[in-house]
């Protein structure tokens, strides 16, 4: 039999600075936030202690980027010495609570495996034991630092960690899609962190170019993409999100129809046609990689409340959906003032929408919600992506699958 493949890339050297985890060689439009990074670890270099910092921004800033580039330098620039530097990252989105993050670091510290019904307590002894051995300086990387209640005690026990190491100092370098996320903070962990904070702004129309062009260079090959396909990239990011990343999938996506279509080249035509299709690998890229797990069951239990009801939901009717969630994911549900905080960050994500609505004196006030994203685009990537999830609306999902093909076609829903 013929084979379906094809052998005729002409177009792409690599699709690596399309990935998330991809760091630069160096980094474009951030030189005073990476200038305050090396300010603040420069103290590592002289021989003190490590400095705490916090990094914070909206989605798409090159804050993970910026911090692992950094990291490399640092490391780099400590082989020259007798010094060690360890560095510990902690992904958020995965362990979004205390005891939650000490079970993972109690995991990458010891060889025994730490499950549930292990005391606090008992964890941070692990924890403490477990840095000390490795000693000297140790940087732990608190990466989607939002996804933490900001009053949990797991930044403030960190903070005061010189207490209980004797052989190692530890530094905290936290990252947080959330432009307010210092203002969070009690005074009392602001006090004891006594962070360096590191803000990172949107990008501007440059930045934007320069950041595309770059990745551009290092993704396609010599002169197989037309010279006004980065700014038509650049400006219809800087209309859309303004983050970098929503520009990286716009190319990749005109790149793969270019070459889908046999082009030599990638044009404005490309760019303009791969639009929607990016759009949709941004959402599908947002909805797992900055959304926790408790974030999703929420946005489903609001599409599933909208598309079924055909209407906006009221808060209490999501808490209900949600808790029916909770149980099928065999999850533990957060309380409503949590709920309230997490769709606060799924709003700011551009996923849902929220409807005030005030009935007067002695009527009382209370919000609404609506999904603003394609619930279809969300659907097919749970299908494709997470069979955990997929679970968990099951009982609807054909439902649920065609009322929103309906509703699109109406053109309800984005």
């Amino acid at each position: 039999m013929k084979s379906p493949f094809t052998q005729n890339n002409s177009l792409f050297k690599t699709k690596k600075p399309f990935n998330d985890t991809f760091v630069p060689p160096d980094i474009c439009g951030r030189e005073q936030e990476l200038q305050k990074y090396i300010n603040a670890l420069q103290d590592i270099v002289d021989g003190f202690a490590p400095p705490n910092i916090l990094v914070y921004g909206e989605t798409g800033l090159g804050k993970t980027a910026t911090t692992k580039h950094v990291l490399n330098l640092l490391r780099d620039e400590l082989s020259e010495t007798n010094r060690t530097l360890t560095v510990l990252e902690v992904n958020c989105n995965k362990h979004d609570s205390t005891y939650s993050t000490l079970r993972h670091l109690a995991d990458r510290l010891n060889e025994k495996s730490y499950t549930q019904g292990h005391s606090r307590s008992e964890l941070w002894d692990v924890v403490y034991d477990g840095l000390d051995a490795l000693g000297d300086t140790i940087l732990l990387v608190l990466d989607g630092l939002e996804h933490l209640d900001p009053d949990t005690d797991l930044l403030y026990e960190l903070s005061r960690a010189s207490t209980e190491l004797e052989n190692a100092h530890l530094g905290i370098i936290g990252i947080a899609t959330d432009s307010r996320y210092p203002d969070q903070l009690s005074l009392r962990i602001r006090q004891n962190l006594n962070a360096t904070n590191i803000h990172f702004n949107l990008y501007d129309a440059s930045d934007l170019i320069a950041i595309l062009d770059y990745h551009c260079n290092l993704a396609f090959k010599d002169g197989v993409v037309n010279d006004d396909v980065v700014p038509l990239a650049a400006a219809l990011t800087a209309q859309a999100t303004g983050d970098a990343r929503t520009g990286l999938t716009l190319l990749e996506t005109a790149g793969d129809l270019a070459q889908t279509k046999g082009a030599d080249t990638v044009t404005r035509s490309h760019v303009e046609h791969a639009r929607t299709e990016a759009e949709s690998r941004t959402v599908e890229n947002i909805f797992f990689t900055d959304l926790t797990t408790q974030h999703r069951l929420l946005f489903l239990s609001v599409m599933r409340l909208n598309l079924l009801t055909d209407d906006a939901a009221a808060f209490d009717d999501v808490e209900n959906q949600y808790e029916q969630y909770c149980t099928r994911a065999d999850t533990d549900p957060l309380s409503a003032r949590r709920l309230r905080d997490l769709l606060k960050v799924i709003l700011e994500k551009g996923f849902i929408d929220r409807d005030e609505y005030n009935a007067g004196p002695g009527g009382g006030r209370w919000n609404t919600y609506s999904v603003m994203v394609s619930p279809s685009t969300i659907l097919d990537a749970i299908e494709r992506r997470d069979a955990h999830l997929e679970q968990v609306i099951a009982a609807d999902k054909r439902k649920l699958k065609r009322t929103a093909k309906r509703n699109e076609q109406d053109q309800r829903f984005v």
